[in-house]
């Protein structure tokens, strides 16, 4: 079992950004712990199917892609008692042109191998469901198109998962939403000190409000947008 398993949003563009990337600890793009392109649209492809009433039957094509041809982790592992800390955000206007999307949502999934990956399937096509079923429900703009994740992004490693999803303007009543928790509910659904609202699954989890862990959730999600 590697010690971290990567997905990059892209490979890095020059070779000063790859020099970069792993001047900050993270492996080359031909890493075997790495992997990129052709996995990210797969796992895009198949998150961007899942409906509210689709999710478990998802999960079985979707779990293999986490950590394609790495032994040690399994994939097919128990994802009950998954606990998640969600960051939301509407992207900057240059990180916006350059993913073509428009929020992002940094994530910390607490979860021991070997089962991360089947934690991480779960979250990414629970999230998905959950989006369009906001959608459906609370979108008032017929001019919003449907929920659809655009990027994603992680790293899985002994404690668990941080990684990035980008999402388009379907998002958009799904992280009005998670706004309006943070001003009515300040004390659970919003960080001072980093200026960002936030959520968690289960929603009484308190365990992932920690600023260590939304420290960590900005600064892994800061790094995948700019390698």
């Amino acid at each position: 079992m590697p010690e971290r398993v990567f997905l990059f949003f892209r490979r890095s563009a020059t070779r000063a950004a790859a020099q970069r990337r792993m001047s900050m600890g993270f492996p080359a793009a031909n890493d075997d712990a790495t992997f990129n392109d052709a996995a990210q649209g797969r796992i895009i492809d198949t998150v961007n199917t899942v409906t509210p009433t689709t999710v478990l039957a998802v999960l079985p094509t979707i779990r293999p892609l986490m950590v394609p041809n790495i032994v040690g982790y399994d994939a097919d592992g128990d994802f009950t008692g998954v606990t998640v800390l969600f960051l939301w955000s509407r992207l900057r206007r240059p990180d916006r042109e350059l993913f073509s999307a428009y929020y992002g949502v940094p994530f910390f999934i607490s979860a021991p191998a070997p089962s991360t990956p089947a934690h991480l399937a779960y979250v990414l096509v629970r999230f998905a469901a959950n989006a369009k079923c906001d959608h459906h429900e609370r979108e008032e703009d017929d001019s919003i198109p449907p929920p659809r994740l655009v990027r994603l992004s992680y790293v899985i490693y002994h404690g668990g998962v941080l990684g990035i999803m980008l999402y388009n303007r379907g998002m958009r009543a799904m992280y009005r939403d998670a706004l309006q928790d943070a001003a009515d509910y300040p004390d659970d659904n919003y960080s001072a000190e980093f200026d960002v609202p936030l959520s968690t699954w289960p929603p009484d989890n308190l365990t992932l409000r920690t600023n260590n862990a939304i420290r960590s959730c900005i600064l892994a999600a800061r790094m995948f947008i700019d390698l």
